[in-house]
């Protein structure tokens, strides 16, 4: 009897000790941001640098604060979407910034027009908008 009550135990320790490992790695990796705070947009280029985009953001609830990186930023706010117009001042990638009041629910963002240096229009093939979240506080 004693030999079974020792394998148990063993066995219990051993399925305590796992529990703890996993529950412990569950904690480890990325924190994801959530709350207020910034979504940067950012757009991916295939043909370098770019003159102007024209993009769409689909129910903008609670964002606010649209701001350019290195040109002017134009919106117009519309029913359920919000037009955006990037023109920078000198050629280069085209990003901007949007004030979320949650950073968790990343908004629809549609690439509309593109044009180059030389404000020639562009094909959207190969184009693609990549969103990155920064909140204030992060989950533990």
């Amino acid at each position: 009897m004693l030999m079974s009550l020792g394998r148990v135990l063993t066995g219990l320790t051993a399925s305590l000790v796992g529990v703890l490992l996993l529950a412990g790695c569950d904690s480890l990796g990325p924190e994801e941001p959530f709350g207020p705070g910034a979504i940067f947009v950012d757009l991916q280029s295939p043909n370098g640098d770019e003159g102007a985009a024209v993009f769409e953001i689909e129910d903008p609830l609670g964002l606010a604060d649209l701001t350019p990186s290195g040109g002017w930023l134009l919106h117009e706010v519309g029913e359920g979407k919000t037009r955006v117009v990037v023109i920078l001042t000198t050629p280069g990638a085209i990003q901007f910034q949007v004030r979320s009041d949650d950073v968790r629910d990343l908004p629809v963002i549609s690439l509309i027009q593109v044009a180059g240096p030389e404000n020639d229009l562009r094909s959207l093939e190969g184009y693609h908008v990549d969103l990155f979240q920064m909140a204030a506080r992060r989950e533990r």
